[in-house]
């Protein structure tokens, strides 16, 4: 599934998790978008060739998570979810 990176984020609110680790979302998504370094660490924000936009981000941890970790997951509707989780998948 294509997708484009960096995409305008602002709107979006919580639709779901994945468990992954940041390495697997690294090889799919590449690089973090975003860094923060407050409540988010790092953010990949995505827009599929549907026009589903998503977010995948860690939420309130110390550091980046680099194991399995439950990663929230942003959007518009559900689909958000499902776009990565299928993505993942590949």
């Amino acid at each position: 599934m294509k997708f484009e990176k960096n995409v305008e984020a602002s709107g979006t609110s919580l639709m779901g998790y994945v468990t992954t680790s940041y390495s697997r979302l690294c090889e799919v998504f590449g690089a973090p978008c975003r860094f923060y370094g407050d409540k988010v660490n790092a953010e990949w924000s995505l827009r599929f060739e549907d026009g589903t936009r998503a977010t995948v981000y860690d939420w309130k941890e110390d550091e980046i998570p680099m194991g399995n970790y439950q990663w929230h997951i942003g959007g518009d509707s559900r689909s958000a979810v499902d776009r990565v989780q299928e993505c993942l998948a590949a």
